[in-house]
């Protein structure tokens, strides 16, 4: 299949999931499991209180009390609430409506069944997943076999995003915060395999045996490729030095979330002064806005750093 065929199906996918999100907020009565849930339940039952409690002493336990000693948290969550039950809820009406559309071998071709159908269908064969191996990303294989410079670097990066993937960094629209009539072009930071940049400098006990299980997955991963244990063991040690550097210069999650550290205003030429390494025009381009004359640089810093160890690399 066409990687546009490929990626309008994903998008085809991605718009029936968000629909069906509003057809299951809006259904009168759907079921979950053994249980029938009705358009009729009472929007704040106080049967869910525990009245026992004074509400100075635990507010939480006196308005959740009898919910939660009625509600255990199931053994594959690690967490529940009402938020995981409409979750659960609207799975299990998207899941019925796939299935439905996968077993429908009557659906016109090129129809919207049919194609959500086969969708789904292509998604759960994991016989033909398996047998397939890698071959269904050969060519973004061999496209990466072929950098050679910090141009290559930025060029399959571009097409990663164009995927749907951001490696090194996202680019986004977002209200400005300075001025919310119009819109920004955001660009925010990227290029880390573990959760946020603290993990990778974190002293505990458990932070350095995440680390050293990520290094084996990353590892495990260029096998898969090909590569010898030996040679995997070094690439992954590549990858993690090259990750940790890019860490090192990203905001944390609390600076993350400062307005006034995350607001960096800067014309197309600042930029381009600002972080040299990446050819800013090439990126805009690549991404259907060459036009983009102003950008929010939330964390400097990073791209500062990016783009130092883009030119050291070239």
């Amino acid at each position: 299949m066409e990687r546009k065929g490929v990626i309008c199906l994903f998008t085809l996918g991605i718009a029936l999931i968000i629909a069906l999100n509003l057809v299951a907020f809006g259904s009168s009565e759907t079921s979950m499991g053994n249980k029938t849930i009705s358009g009729d339940e009472k929007a704040f039952d106080p049967g869910s209180m525990n009245l026992s409690v004074k509400p100075g002493d635990d507010f939480y336990a006196y308005a959740n009390g009898a919910w939660i000693k009625s509600h255990p948290v199931p053994e594959d969550k690690s967490r529940y609430g009402e938020f995981e039950i409409v979750d659960d809820r609207t799975y299990d009406c998207v899941k019925k409506i796939v299935e439905s559309a996968a077993n429908n071998t009557s659906a016109p071709e090129g129809s919207l069944e049919q194609r959500i159908g086969k969708f789904y269908f292509v998604g759960m064969d994991n016989y033909t997943l398996e047998k397939q191996c890698l071959d269904p990303i050969k060519d973004e294989l061999k496209m990466i076999d072929n950098i050679f410079t910090a141009s290559d670097v930025l060029a399959v990066s571009m097409q990663m995003m164009d995927y749907g993937m951001d490696p090194l960094f996202s680019m986004y629209s977002e209200p400005n915060k300075k001025n919310s009539k119009i819109m920004i072009a955001t660009l925010t930071q990227g290029g880390l395999g573990l959760p946020d940049r603290d993990f990778y400098f974190r002293k505990d006990n458990d932070s350095i045996h995440i680390r050293e299980l990520y290094l084996a997955h990353v590892a495990k991963m260029f096998i898969f490729l090909g590569d010898s244990p030996k040679i995997a063991e070094s690439n992954a040690r590549t990858v993690m030095k090259i990750e940790t550097r890019l860490a090192n210069a990203s905001f944390t999650n609390v600076a993350n979330k400062d307005e006034v550290k995350t607001y960096n205003k800067m014309s197309f030429g600042e930029l381009q002064t600002f972080a040299p390494g990446i050819n800013w025009f090439s990126v805009f381009s690549f991404l259907g806005r060459p036009d983009i004359a102003e950008i929010n640089v939330r964390p400097p810093s990073f791209f500062k750093e990016l783009s130092t160890a883009l030119q050291e690399g070239a």
